[in-house]
């Protein structure tokens, strides 16, 4: 609990994100699993996410939303005294419970997240970006490490020896040879008609309604290539938007569709696609 100097007594909370994880909405997509999947990727990232509520009482265990969150608090949109505002924040960096208590909120939103991922495959007809994304042959790597582990005897025991040249020359010739951009330009040129022939008849108006389309259906898997993770900034303040596209692919979009963007301001400054975060995210675990 914070104490700030006006005498409010305030807290943090996840439970409301945590609920509408439960029954994600396009009206909010930052709690939808294809947005938690991608954009929140460490426990610091749903801090932005906690409600800020009001502490009742002596014993600290009634509380009250205050409609604000740590967003809110770091965007500059709550207009409570400076002093509180300070207090807030330093509360934030010096309280060493907090990091514990989002890692353990981060463990109860995967519970919800993972089964809904895992119940959305790759798309089984394209068996050519199944081996992409390493679908298929991950099991047979797993169970393979885990077969090694059970009968490797000590390793004290076993000599050692140097890397075997042979074997080194074979792992070099499985290796998957760099895609050529022509290849990679059909992949995209591919996807990206598949996506118009999708959406053209559900009567969209705007490039956002798109991409609440893309994360809600969990579509990022189906359109890797041109769908991902758009950095945004609007003066000074930058955050990610999932489901977005990088500009050549929007501005075709809005061509093809006579999509409008709702008139925002925003730029984009970076973009990510699913491919890739698919493929970093893979590395780090193997």
């Amino acid at each position: 609990m914070a104490k700030l100097r006006s005498g409010l007594n305030v807290g943090i909370t996840l439970e409301p994100y945590i609920e509408r994880l439960k029954e994600p909405s396009l009206d909010y997509i930052y709690a939808t699993p294809g947005y938690f999947k991608y954009c929140v990727r460490s426990p610091m990232d749903l801090l932005k996410f906690s409600s800020i509520i009001k502490i009742i009482g002596k014993d600290g265990k009634t509380s009250e939303p205050t409609g604000f969150s740590i967003e809110d608090l770091y965007a500059g949109k709550i207009n409570w005294p400076e002093n509180d505002l300070q207090d807030l924040k330093e509360w934030l960096n010096s309280n060493a419970k907090i990091q514990p208590w989002l890692s353990a909120q981060f463990n109860k939103a995967k519970l919800i997240v993972d089964p809904v991922i895992l119940s959305h495959p790759f798309p089984t007809e394209d068996s050519s970006r199944k081996a992409q994304f390493g679908q298929g042959s991950m099991d047979n790597s797993s169970a393979g490490h885990k077969r090694l582990k059970m009968d490797e005897p000590n390793s004290s025991e076993i000599p050692r020896k140097g890397p075997d040249p042979q074997k080194s020359i074979e792992q070099k010739r499985k290796q998957p040879k760099p895609e050529t951009k022509k290849a990679k330009d059909e992949v995209e040129e591919k996807e990206f008609q598949e996506l118009v022939a999708e959406i053209k008849n559900l009567g969209f108006t705007q490039t956002s309604q798109v991409s609440n389309y893309i994360v809600t259906n969990q579509l990022g898997y189906k359109y890797p290539r041109i769908s991902g993770v758009l950095q945004m900034g609007l003066n000074g303040t930058v955050w990610d938007f999932s489901g977005g596209f990088p500009p050549r692919i929007y501005a075709r979009l809005c061509e093809e569709l006579d999509l409008s963007n709702n008139g925002t301001r925003a730029k984009p400054i970076a973009f990510e696609s699913f491919d890739r975060i698919e493929r970093r995210s893979r590395k780090r675990r193997d």
